[in-house]
């Protein structure tokens, strides 16, 4: 995982905002919520999952060590008049303070659920929601990279029955790519965000033009993930 950089949350938002994965995401892992239960956002990183699930009027808890991202989550949280609702603890989910638990804990593309699901479940007193990036080539990589590999879906979903919880299972695919300003932003960008080490190169081929004048150059980037609600 590349480090958080300014830069990095600002281009991430960006993404966020023009896509509306923040929405998008907050239908699936909010699912059958009422108002008055508790939320965790753990692992929260930028935090657009935790400012949705306040601005529709939940109480949450936005978790994360990284402080460039939680300083970005603050100025957000008091800009958009969210504080009374949206809490934001910059610390390792292992330090959480002894009895700390909410109604659903939310995880997004975070955590290691094959080796920590007993901790994760421990802090959830209702449900427990995982959503976990399939396996893709990333958006941001040259073509004949070889795609990342990742613990996918039927995996996780092995260590639930081993372990005789109740789940549902859910497969999407939202769009969450990258809105830009020119060609030469395209490639600072793909620079930034790429970690295998590779040139932009035929990345920057996949740019397509919009009739946004702002950002006239976008990234497609198809995000195939799984979600798991996991009832106590």
């Amino acid at each position: 995982m590349y480090p958080w950089t300014r830069d990095r949350v600002e281009w991430y938002q960006r993404a966020v905002a023009f896509t509306g994965f923040d929405r998008a995401l907050a239908d699936l892992a909010a699912e059958d919520l009422p108002l008055e239960e508790t939320v965790c956002d753990l692992g929260c990183g930028t935090g657009y999952l935790s400012l949705e699930l306040a601005r529709r009027g939940y109480r949450v808890t936005a978790v994360d060590r990284s402080k460039v991202c939680l300083d970005w989550l603050r100025e957000e949280t008091a800009r958009r008049g969210l504080a009374e609702r949206l809490t934001v603890w910059e610390t390792d989910w292992h330090l959480l303070p002894a009895g700390a638990s909410w109604d659903r804990v939310m995880m997004v593309f975070a955590g290691k659920p094959d080796v920590e699901l007993e901790r994760y479940l421990s802090l959830a007193r209702r449900r427990l929601v995982l959503v976990i990036k399939s396996s893709v080539q990333s958006h941001v990589q040259a073509d004949g990279v070889p795609p990342l590999y990742l613990r996918g879906g039927d995996a996780v979903e092995g260590d639930l029955r081993r372990l005789g919880l109740r789940y549902a299972r859910r497969d999407e695919v939202l769009e969450f790519g990258q809105p830009l300003r020119s060609r030469a932003e395209a490639e600072e960008y793909l620079k930034a965000f790429q970690v295998d080490g590779t040139a932009p190169g035929s990345a920057l081929e996949r740019l397509v033009e919009t009739e946004d004048p702002e950002w006239p150059l976008y990234l497609p980037n198809r995000k195939a993930m799984t979600v798991f609600s996991i009832t106590r």
